[in-house]
């Protein structure tokens, strides 16, 4: 019997050495952290885009800009909203920078304006020009360091020319 045990003890060891061997091997695997799924990071991105969009505030302007170049020259009448995104904070402040800046800013917007309607009085013109002339003059008076551009978009809510 003696020989019977002397023969299966390297079988025992041998049988050790690799299954102690798979299990640390295991053991190491199962604590390294599992490799990212391929769309891991769109969805990431996605994540980080939706948190940083803040939502679009559409501020309707309660006086119509009317532009008169002469007496009996063409006449326009507009209604016109500011497109802002900002966070309430933000938005709070530029309201007050607004309100203690408006006179210089309407100034600034009827030039533009008449600059636009001198060149052209027709309403496509208007509608082509007038939103974006307006939105860098806007800028121009109320951005900042911090916030360039406010405004993102000036719409025409209405439009007559006479």
């Amino acid at each position: 019997m003696a020989e019977e045990e002397v023969s299966t003890w390297p079988a025992i060891a041998g049988f050790s050495v690799v299954s102690g061997t798979m299990i640390v091997a295991l053991a190491v695997l199962l604590q390294r952290a599992p490799p990212p799924m391929p769309w891991a990071e769109a969805d990431a991105e996605v994540a980080a885009e939706e948190t940083e969009v803040l939502p679009r505030v559409y501020v309707p302007l309660t006086h119509m800009l009317t532009i008169a170049l002469r007496e009996n020259g063409p006449r326009m009448e507009a209604g016109l909203a500011l497109a802002v995104r900002g966070s309430a904070e933000d938005l709070l402040k530029l309201n007050s920078m607004v309100e203690a800046r408006i006179g210089p800013i309407e100034a600034e917007v009827v030039r533009a304006a008449q600059e636009v309607v001198a060149s052209s009085a027709e309403s496509n013109a208007l509608h082509a020009e007038l939103p974006e002339r307006l939105r860098a003059v806007i800028n121009q008076q109320i951005g900042s360091d911090d916030w360039p551009a406010p405004v993102e978009e000036v719409l025409i809510t209405s439009l007559e020319v006479r």
